[in-house]
């Protein structure tokens, strides 16, 4: 495949996917998805297949069901109420899709999360664990504008996400979409205790100041708006995810906040390459309803 040709596939997927994720709850049918991807319906599925590893179906199966178990995880909203969110027009055919993917029925995953996050709980508290201790901010609540930025999809596990970075940027100064100071972001879809690591998705993103037309595996989309929470943090990227523990086990329950259905993201104050782990600053947004 020419490499003209292969950007071109690229983008018409990564159009699917980003049109797929924004409308999990709505009904999914190949004809529009194609459609979108500027693709045939007659191809799109072996196409997909060829840039994703896996089928339209299991992929859209997948993203519904992980979502599911995030708002179970992290809300009080009832069941019915979370299937309808995420795709699922009955009751009863979610339970048992939920059911064949995670062996669990969805309220006896809502009771073992549960006693995992109080257990979470338990271990802060008896650690003396706290803001200062964790070195993160009190979080400022704040309203933010949407942010345009240009991304690369990372799939698999967080720790390896470092070749993403170095295309993106690369990307970046050899098109002239990077001012002096460059905005780096992070939007995390998934979490390890739920997806498998092949399965993560993660975007490595820029803020850009110019549109541009996405070609290949660079996309261009907005960090959607609206209220945060923003804590800031300094330390090694690899105490991250202790900081969300904190903050979804112990912060959200005891302020008694409501997570808006929007993918938390990071902003990574300073460079790796030029900062001491023990240095690295980063900002983590919350969204909140």
């Amino acid at each position: 495949m020419k490499e003209s040709t292969k950007d071109y596939y690229q983008t018409s997927i990564t159009r699917a996917i980003n049109y797929i994720e924004n409308n999990i709850n709505e009904p999914l049918r190949l004809d529009k998805i194609a459609n979108i991807a500027h693709l045939s319906s007659y191809h799109f599925h072996r196409l997909f297949k060829a840039f994703t590893n896996s089928t339209l179906s299991a992929y859209i199966t997948r993203i519904r069901l992980e979502k599911a178990a995030i708002l179970l995880k992290s809300t009080t909203q009832s069941i019915a109420t979370i299937g309808y969110q995420c795709g699922f027009n009955q009751p009863e055919s979610f339970s048992r899709a939920f059911s064949s993917y995670f062996n669990l029925s969805p309220s006896d995953f809502r009771d073992k999360q549960k006693t995992i996050n109080e257990n979470k709980k338990k271990t802060f508290i008896k650690s003396n664990h706290d803001h200062q201790t964790m070195l993160i901010s009190s979080p400022a609540i704040i309203n933010i504008k949407p942010i345009p930025i240009a991304y690369i999809r990372h799939n698999g596990p967080y720790e390896q996400v470092g070749e993403t970075w170095k295309k993106l940027i690369t990307w970046g100064y050899k098109n002239w979409k990077l001012g002096l100071k460059i905005s780096m972001y992070g939007i995390s879809h998934d979490s390890p205790e739920i997806t498998a690591e092949e399965h993560i998705r993660y975007d490595a993103c820029i803020g850009i100041r110019k549109s541009f037309t996405p070609k290949g595996e660079v996309g261009f989309k907005l960090i959607e708006g609206g209220t945060y929470a923003v804590f800031e943090h300094q330390g090694p990227y690899s105490e991250l995810n202790s900081i969300y523990d904190y903050i979804y086990s112990v912060w959200i329950l005891e302020e008694n906040k409501r997570l808006a259905h929007k993918p938390a993201f990071e902003q990574y104050m300073n460079s790796p390459q030029r900062t001491k782990p023990e240095c690295l600053k980063t900002k983590i947004f919350i969204p909140l309803n």
